[in-house]
């Protein structure tokens, strides 16, 4: 996707490309310290995750981009969504939201967080702010991708779905907008719900679980022959927000609900 390549051009032109995912594993991990309360458990937890999960290591090592798309996606939301908790200078009212465009234009899946983004928009800073950020999102997501569309449209590969599972859906269906929607509506939940960011790791990690899982779950049972666990890379997003939103609650046990 276009995103990606965009993205990856500062580390390019320096000559440093092999150190892209290093670098957003660093920014992430500062990000979670940032935007979850200063909290050094979940950023030790997201580090050991990271690090403990064979299927990231391989993507890392090997040079691959999955989740490191995830990475940078979750910094530029959390920066685009802290412009919209605080009064910040216009300059980042604009950039925050053009790069989240452009970072979520790196797969498909992540255009999923659109609904969260106009949502949290909406209810931080009211209906033009939030119809304004989202918009400009939007814009910059669009503009690079339709422009690398129409390059060469027979060989834009986010119209190529490799999955088994598609095979098992009706081609009428349209299996990949299915897909899209079915995440879209789980998305929408964020639109019924008071947010703070929490709750939308919350939200958003069930979104890309829900897309993802049944996925994981045929490709095991169709490809038995592959490595146990090479496609938990594609459950690994949406498995680290759970645990993210998770953690306050295994730290104290005095939040969960108590029994009547």
């Amino acid at each position: 996707m276009p995103g990606a390549l965009i993205i990856a051009v500062p580390f390019y032109l320096t000559g440093h490309t092999g150190l892209q995912n290093l670098f957003w594993l660093a920014a992430f991990i500062f990000a979670c310290y940032r935007f979850l309360g200063g909290n050094w458990g979940t950023v030790w937890f997201v580090y050991f995750f990271v690090l403990l999960n064979p299927c990231i290591m391989q993507d890392f090592v090997t040079g691959g981009d999955f989740f490191t798309n995830f990475v940078y996606v979750i910094v530029i939301y959390s920066l685009t969504i802290h412009s919209l908790t605080l009064e910040t200078p216009k300059w980042k009212e604009v950039v925050w939201p053009l790069l989240l465009g452009i970072a979520l234009s790196s797969r498909p899946i992540y255009s999923l967080l659109y609904p969260c983004i106009l949502a949290f928009g909406l209810q931080a800073r009211g209906m033009a702010r939030g119809l304004r950020t989202a918009g400009l999102v939007l814009i910059a997501a669009l503009s690079v991708t339709i422009a690398v569309y129409l390059r060469d449209p027979a060989h834009f590969t986010p119209l190529s779905v490799g999955s088994i599972a598609y095979s098992l859906i009706p081609a009428s269906w349209h299996p990949a907008l299915l897909t899209c929607m079915v995440g879209l509506a789980v998305a929408s939940i964020s639109f019924f719900v008071c947010l703070n960011f929490r709750r939308l790791c919350l939200i958003l990690g069930c979104t890309l679980t829900v897309v993802t899982l049944p996925f994981f779950i045929v490709d095991r049972i169709m490809r038995p022959e592959l490595f146990p666990l090479i496609n938990l890379i594609y459950l690994s997003p949406g498995l680290l927000l759970l645990a993210v939103w998770l953690m306050p609650f295994a730290a104290q046990p005095s939040l969960w609900p108590k029994q009547a």
